[in-house]
């Protein structure tokens, strides 16, 4: 890529790789003044696998019932936990996600009005998200 030659303002320069490979890729940066000067930089190493994205979107609480909205990338197992605030667990179990947006309805749910965490993990990956629930 051009640079943008003497310049007193800080120049941003960016390249994004294109293949898909989830080998550990090596990189290197040369710098090339306009007098044939070169400067090479260090090589660094760079795992470009899949990253994974795990979100906890959102968790209602009505009628003794919870619903728990999240989006992930990856199909599998996963833990599903509600704490209080102290960190004692008033639920957990085990849920089979598929990839994408997933909603899972907890019923039977006797909770006090008051702050909680959800904590949604796997072997790879864990969302916790601190959340309101009020009557």
């Amino acid at each position: 890529m051009n640079g943008a030659g003497n310049s007193t303002i800080p120049q941003n320069y960016s390249w994004t790789e294109q293949s898909k490979s989830e080998q550990l890729k090596y990189y290197r940066l040369s710098q090339f003044d306009f007098d044939g000067e070169q400067k090479i930089l260090n090589t660094i190493a760079a795992n470009c696998s899949e990253i994974s994205v795990l979100s906890i979107l959102s968790l209602n609480y009505a009628d003794e019932s919870l619903t728990l909205n999240l989006e992930n990338n990856k199909t599998g197992l996963y833990t599903i936990e509600l704490a209080d605030y102290s960190g004692k667990s008033i639920l957990s179990f085990e849920k089979q996600l598929e990839s994408g947006m997933n909603r899972i309805d907890i019923y039977d749910v006797k909770i006090s009005s008051g702050f909680y965490f959800i904590r949604v993990n796997n072997s790879s990956e864990t969302a916790v998200q601190k959340v309101g629930l009020f009557n």
